[in-house]
């Protein structure tokens, strides 16, 4: 399991998260964009509620990231769930599939 840091840049645009089907459930929630440090898929990360989003297309696709909580394998490379945060406003989240929650 990935160790989170806090970043500065959290992604913001939770009207169309939460349209999409994410948990928005108040003023203080925090997502962020993350990668798998061996192929660079990315997911979207609620760190209030720990819920991993696999696809951006339909956020009823979440996984509980928390220790004792089994999360399947990185969807792309097929290794074991291991992160890195991605800055909100860097082209690699421009550029990915969660470039709209910016």
């Amino acid at each position: 399991m990935a160790s989170w840091k806090p970043v500065g840049h959290y992604v913001t645009n939770h009207a169309e998260i939460a349209r999409r089907g994410g948990w928005v459930y108040g003023e203080d929630v925090d997502f962020v964009v993350v990668a798998c440090k061996n192929c660079g898929q990315q997911f979207l990360y609620d760190e209030e509620a720990l819920q991993l989003y696999s696809d951006p297309t339909d956020l009823s696709a979440r996984y509980l990231y928390a220790d004792g909580y089994e999360v399947p394998n990185c969807s792309r490379c097929g290794n074991e769930m291991d992160f890195k945060y991605l800055e909100a406003d860097s082209s690699e989240v421009a550029e990915g599939p969660w470039s709209w929650t910016r």
